[in-house]
């Protein structure tokens, strides 16, 4: 076991990156096809999330880099790209959009998308905001009227 230094949760000794304010322990590489790696958000048992920033445009997007352990073939790449494209018909204000699964020369699949700068779960259940009623409503509210607009429109 170790101890997260930023929000002092007890983690396992493997896990890379803390799951309740994304401290990263280490980064095993820096980067991928021509993006850079800035931040380790999010490492889990089948891919990492990562903040990246393109170096040519220098745009800001998440990319989601699958593991081994995910046994990507391309049936299941074929799949996630349709997925993908059925994501891209609906309104970009009602989900991240996801632009692109693509395989760098090293054979590692990830899965390119927009970059949304917002606050992380972990980082709100840690800071209190969460035990503020008013804060409550307002995310509820957030989330019914995106779950209402994806209704009206069939989803």
């Amino acid at each position: 076991m170790k101890t997260c230094p930023q929000c002092h949760q007890r983690l396992g000794a493997q896990v890379a990156a803390c799951p309740s304010c994304g401290y990263a322990f280490h980064l095993s590489f820096e980067t991928i096809d021509g993006y850079r790696i800035e931040k380790l958000l999010y490492d889990g048992y089948a891919s990492v999330l990562c903040k990246a920033v393109h170096e040519q445009s220098g745009g800001r997007f998440t990319l989601r880099i699958y593991k081994p352990e995910a046994r990507l073939n391309q049936d299941v790449v074929e799949r996630l790209k349709s997925e993908i494209d059925r994501l891209q018909q609906l309104q970009d204000d009602c989900f991240v959009s996801h632009l692109s699964i693509n395989q760098a020369e090293d054979g590692t699949w990830y899965r390119v998308s927009e970059w949304i700068e917002a606050e992380n779960w972990g980082n709100l259940l840690t800071s209190g905001r969460l035990d503020n009623l008013a804060a409550l409503v307002d995310i509820f509210t957030q989330i019914t009227r995106i779950v209402e607009k994806l209704h009206r429109l069939g989803h």
